[in-house]
């Protein structure tokens, strides 16, 4: 073999190795995309039975998550099949019958437009899932408590005039 052919093989690999190199750089970047970034770790919901008390943590604890898995979960119902993987008891009782129609068809078209309505966005499904089993009367509730503060003592730094 001459000098010149094993030159021309020693470049032709060192120009295919820079190709593959930037090739692959640029696969990272996209997967680091597709991911969401940074890989966040959260943990998935814990499951939600239809307490009032507990739908607050509920929902906030899966904005988190899906938040952390932004990458995976990107087509249009993703997000709110995930949620309602987390439903039991009395919740997941209210959202079975929007479960089946959206896992029975294929075309969103096929749905029924409440299940279309419900699965088109987490803000649907917030308002939904609030409706059913939030408190009816939060904001009257609210007002009683504010209405119940009592001072119980005296202020520590009392002014003890109000010369200006």
């Amino acid at each position: 073999m001459s000098t010149n052919s094993v030159g021309n093989s020693a470049s032709n690999l060192a120009a295919m190795i820079q190709e593959l190199r930037s090739e692959n750089e640029q696969l990272r970047a996209s997967m680091q995309q597709l991911q969401g970034g940074t890989s966040m770790k959260a943990l998935p919901p814990q499951s939600f039975d239809g307490n009032p008390r507990a739908l607050q943590s509920f929902i906030t604890q899966v904005r988190q998550y899906h938040k952390a898995n932004e990458g995976q979960l990107k087509y249009w119902g993703e997000k709110v099949a995930n949620a309602s993987s987390y439903l039991k008891g009395d919740a997941l009782h209210w959202f079975e019958p929007f479960i089946r129609d959206y896992s029975t068809h294929t075309k969103k078209e096929d749905m029924k437009q409440a299940t279309q309505d419900i699965y088109a966005g987490m803000n649907a499904f917030e308002e939904a899932i609030k409706g059913a089993f939030g408190d009816v009367d939060e904001e009257r509730q609210n007002e009683r408590k504010i209405l119940q503060l009592k001072q119980t003592g005296q202020p520590l730094n009392t002014p003890r005039s109000f010369d200006s």
